[in-house]
């Protein structure tokens, strides 16, 4: 049904003054909207199934803060994209409350993660490739976000700084494994 709406809506849009290249630019934007409104409809649609929707935003949202500057390693495909946002965002969130982390384990691993970000990010991708310039600009952006998440971690209620520190967490465990691949390919 999905793939029907997307179809209707690439015929919607296309016009006949459009060239060859624009039209496939205009489906590829479709297509990817609609990738990612499956993939957020699968996580939130579980997380609310699950009662952890607050829970999913804060992860995420201090995910995408971070992902939004510094880039990382992306999955290969859709399905194992949305398949690693929810282990990441809907089963590890579902499961944090059964351990006991304590602010002396938070901290800590909060601390190293922003460090990851801090220190490593942005990291290109082979596919995208940024100039010294941008990178400057965007390591800048990394640096004002990592105090705001500061901020947001001091000001959250207990409660929620392991899904702000998950967000955070993951996106420099995303750094690390891009750079570690960026490497191995440089030296093929």
């Amino acid at each position: 049904m999905l793939s029907m709406i997307k179809e209707r809506t690439i015929q919607t849009l296309i016009t006949e003054q459009m060239s060859d290249k624009d039209q496939a630019k205009l489906q590829y934007g479709v297509a990817l909207f609609y990738d990612t409104l499956t993939k957020g409809i699968v996580v939130y649609g579980l997380a609310i199934l699950l009662g952890i929707g607050i829970e999913t935003l804060i992860a995420h949202c201090s995910f995408y803060l971070f992902r939004q500057v510094t880039y990382g390693w992306h999955y290969p495909s859709s399905l194992g994209c949305t398949l690693v946002s929810v282990t990441i965002f809907v089963l590890i969130p579902f499961s944090l409350p059964l351990t006991q982390l304590n602010e002396y384990i938070l901290i800590p691993l909060g601390l190293v993660a922003v460090s990851i970000i801090g220190v490593l990010g942005p990291v290109d991708t082979k596919q995208y490739r940024l100039t010294s310039e941008h990178k400057a600009k965007l390591h800048q952006s990394a640096l004002v976000r990592i105090v705001i998440i500061i901020l947001v971690y001091v000001v959250t209620p207990p409660q929620y700084h392991s899904y702000v520190l998950l967000g955070v967490s993951f996106q420099a465990f995303t750094l690390v494994f891009q750079l570690l691949k960026n490497r191995r390919c440089d030296s093929c």
